[in-house]
């Protein structure tokens, strides 16, 4: 897979035309021993990220050929990793070799493999979430010292590659805590201990993103593309305090990605007062309307069309698909869709009643970061929701091939076949 992530042609013009690999590279350019590269203030023209990505920036001094290499190199390594996931978790050797099979033509899909020729985060968080979850795989099955040390590294990276996943994993390792207490207490002090460094790195991101405002543009994006086209809700906000509703109600009422008024909604000064309550007290209203509003909050009342951008394949952002070698992985995927992939873990679930084995728990557990990740990214940002949520289908493809692999695979399967043989047989005696 390495070689056919080299043998892809890449240049600026894929990615120079998107604002946030600027703000990435210039972010790179602090000092990895100064405050200002893990708390970046916002200043004009450049918008604070979380300092994973231009992390790993620095370390090849922002050379753009470097960092795909080096994307293309860590998506290689995730890969290995699943791989060797597999392996630890499937006994039928013929099962095992199907399943890594169609692991690797996942990778090379478009969808994921895209991504690497990008200067933008979606290569780099891929690559770190594919690694977390094969390194907490790992440790279902050995607590040595360097699953242990290689799980914690993985994870506190993964988590602050962006704002919203230090919550999910806090959620995903409390929930596995309460899941080991009540079943097996011998794992407890340690997903206890994961769910502490979660929640280290969950306070350390919300230091970060408020010392770089970093709320201030999704919320403003999410007051004109989604408030203002609702009367009900835009009077909510007006109602909190908000300035400016009827401006935003009568011109901005319209808004989508890449509007012609978009940039006169970012610039208009007569909203600077509007910009200036979202920066200093948007978050916290914008956070007790989904606390308010649970039929927005978990996406009820969204149409189907916008919907459907959970599931995203395809998009504009990795459309120039000259790969030729992975041909077979575009005819392939996506091979489940929401409904398939649901069928799968109803499966799993089956077998887990019958058996609970520790890695059929892992996987259906999974599922709860899948969601947190769905719920948390749709609301955080109306623009660009497709590209913040292209995880979610690669995921469900995942989880769709592991879960009838695993099945397939289960001791339980097994007895069941062999009990409806030896009816058979019976009968025909």
């Amino acid at each position: 897979m390495l070689i056919i992530g080299l043998s892809i042609d890449w240049n600026q013009d894929l990615w120079g035309f998107y604002g946030d690999p600027y703000d990435y590279l210039h972010q790179a350019k602090f000092s990895i021993f100064s405050s200002e590269f893990y708390f970046p203030k916002a200043t004009p023209g450049f918008y604070p990220r979380p300092f994973v990505v231009p992390f790993f920036y620095q370390l090849f001094k922002g050379d753009f050929d470097s960092i795909i290499v080096f994307q293309i190199i860590l998506h290689s390594v995730s890969a290995l990793m699943i791989g060797f996931a597999l392996i630890k978790t499937i006994k039928n050797v013929l099962l095992r070799i199907v399943a890594i099979l169609f692991w690797y033509l996942l990778s090379m899909w478009w969808n994921v493999m895209g991504w690497d020729v990008l200067i933008l985060s979606e290569s780099i968080t891929a690559s770190l979430l594919f690694m977390w979850i094969a390194s907490g795989i790992y440790l279902l099955y050995s607590r040595h010292w360097f699953y242990v040390t290689l799980h914690i590294i993985i994870t506190i990276f993964f988590a602050l590659s962006r704002d919203h996943w230090p919550v999910v994993i806090l959620l995903f390792y409390l929930s596995i805590a309460i899941v080991v207490f009540i079943w097996n207490r011998k794992d407890f002090r340690f997903y206890l201990t994961m769910f502490g460094l979660s929640l280290i790195l969950m306070i350390f991101q919300q230091k970060s993103a408020d010392a770089g405002n970093r709320h201030y543009l999704p919320v403003l994006n999410n007051i004109g593309m989604r408030i203002a086209k609702d009367p009900n809700q835009l009077e909510w906000f007006k109602e909190q305090g908000m300035p400016k509703a009827e401006i935003v109600s009568t011109i901005y009422h319209d808004l989508w990605d890449n509007s012609p008024l978009i940039m006169p909604f970012y610039n208009d000064t007569n909203l600077v007062e509007l910009h200036n309550w979202v920066k200093e007290e948007g978050k916290q209203t914008y956070v007790k309307f989904l606390i308010t509003h649970p039929l927005e909050t978990f996406l009820f009342n969204e149409s189907n069309e916008d919907r459907q951008k959970i599931f995203a394949y395809n998009t504009f952002f990795t459309n120039q698909h000259d790969l030729k070698m992975t041909g077979l992985s575009e005819l392939l995927f996506p091979l489940f869709n929401l409904n398939t992939a649901l069928i799968c873990i109803l499966f799993l679930i089956v077998v887990f009643i019958m058996n609970r084995k520790a890695i059929y728990q892992y996987m259906l557990l999974l599922l709860i970061p899948i969601w947190l990740h769905i719920i948390i990214s749709y609301n955080a940002d109306a623009v660009e929701v497709e590209r913040h949520l292209i995880l979610t289908n690669i995921l469900v493809q995942f989880i769709g091939i592991y879960s009838i692999v695993l099945v397939l695979d289960s001791d339980y399967l097994k007895s069941l076949i062999h009990r409806i043989k030896s009816k058979t047989v019976t009968k025909t005696d």
